[in-house]
């Protein structure tokens, strides 16, 4: 079932958020993202809301190459 998913281009395996955002204002459909993202979206279009609540909080991270200095900078708390 989910290769017949995938074979016939759901929309909501696509990459490109453009698209999803479109099918939230269609209605029907929630769109998963992070907040930065949404934030741009919605000082475009006032009709969007958010949850208030994190569902999974997003931990980042850098990579920088060994013995970098910067390293040692961004390690500290």
């Amino acid at each position: 079932m989910m290769t017949k998913f995938v074979e016939e281009g759901a929309p909501a395996l696509s990459t490109d958020q453009e698209e999803h955002f479109q099918m939230v204002h269609q209605g029907g459909y929630a769109y998963l993202t992070d907040e930065t993202t949404l934030d741009v979206e919605m000082a475009k279009s006032c009709n969007l809301t958010s949850m208030q609540e994190q569902i999974f909080p997003m931990h980042y991270a850098f990579g920088f190459q060994n013995n970098s200095a910067y390293a040692e900078i961004f390690s500290q708390e």
